[in-house]
């Protein structure tokens, strides 16, 4: 797994090699894919296509990977749809709420989101509806992000 994580920073951090245009986004979102929080790192790999990875870890361990796709507006706002999966792995000492999370698994998981000012270098804030899927469930959730894009 750490093997995995690294592989996939890396590929983010040293892409532009292979890429002509990239762009980062770091931000911190609530809820979210996440759950509790997460740190995240996204990068533009190519056209309106984001690959983005997370990492929170209060109450619950969480690792979001995620393709996006951005749909940009005139004004600089975007809709931004994307899949990918969480690992998710619950601490000894906190029970779950969701039984399906109790393990140190992976969960599919979706993200529809409204970015406010994200196309210009700077500040954004995102709004988002992500819920995830079980293997006999669809779990409504969102959350709220703040970042810096550059």
């Amino acid at each position: 797994m750490r093997k995995f994580v690294l592989s996939v920073i890396l590929f983010l951090c040293f892409g532009s090699v292979f890429f002509c245009q990239t762009k980062n986004n770091i931000y911190v979102e609530a809820l979210g894919n996440g759950l509790a929080y997460t740190i995240n790192f996204e990068r533009e790999i190519v056209q309106n296509i984001n690959l983005r990875i997370g990492y929170g870890n209060i109450l619950v361990r969480t690792v979001p990977i995620m393709l996006n796709y951005h749909y940009y507006f005139e004004n600089g706002h975007s809709f931004m749809a994307g899949i990918g999966a969480v690992n998710v792995k619950w601490h000894d000492d906190f029970l779950s709420l969701l039984d399906d999370f109790r393990s140190d698994k992976w969960t599919t998981t979706l993200s529809f989101a409204y970015n406010v000012k994200m196309k210009t270098p700077g500040f954004n804030i995102r709004f988002a509806f992500t819920p995830f899927i079980t293997s006999d469930e669809f779990i409504p959730y969102g959350g709220v992000s703040l970042g810096f894009a550059f």
